[in-house]
């Protein structure tokens, strides 16, 4: 069951890889994953980021379990949409898709344009309930970018990603 999930958190932590270093996993004009950046002094303290990336590392392992509630914890002191990605995987590992979309619809929404993780596992749920013209509509979303993008943008890898999820889970 573990590695069912494993394109989806490739998908979701490419974007934020690829754009800063591994600790602060930001996307440009938002705020780091764990929610402390320049305006509160540059400092940062350790127990989000190391929380994030241990529960980063329980939902690749599959134990879903064992992150939710670290997640639930990161949740309550930060309202970074990452935390809320990385708890809709989480809730789709335990088998509860409709939580699962609920947690992706707002991370989605939090970012301007979707975020690529977010709006993959968004469709994912989606298909787990049973909603394929939704998750049909995502994909149409996702590849819109992708021809917008044309292989040329630094999200293209993402987007590839986010496009083969989706597609996968369609089948």
């Amino acid at each position: 069951m573990r590695f069912a999930f494993l394109p989806l958190m490739i998908a979701i932590s490419a974007p934020a890889a690829a754009q800063t270093a591994p600790l602060t996993l930001s996307i440009p004009n938002t705020t780091p994953v764990d929610g402390w950046g320049a305006d509160s002094g540059g400092a940062r303290p350790p127990v989000l980021a190391s929380s994030y990336k241990r529960a980063q590392m329980l939902v690749a392992e599959g134990r879903y379990a064992d992150a939710d509630p670290l997640i639930d914890k990161m949740m309550a002191r930060s309202d970074n949409y990452r935390y809320r990605i990385l708890k809709g995987v989480t809730m789709l590992g335990l088998g509860d898709a409709p939580a699962a979309r609920r947690y992706f619809e707002r991370a989605a929404s939090s970012t301007s344009n979707g975020d690529l993780g977010a709006l993959s596992g968004l469709a994912i749920a989606h298909v787990r309930m049973g909603n394929r013209d939704a998750a049909l509509a995502i994909l149409d979303q996702l590849k819109v970018r992708q021809v917008k993008c044309a292989d040329a943008c630094k999200l293209a890898p993402a987007l590839r990603s986010a496009v083969g999820v989706v597609e996968k889970s369609l089948t």
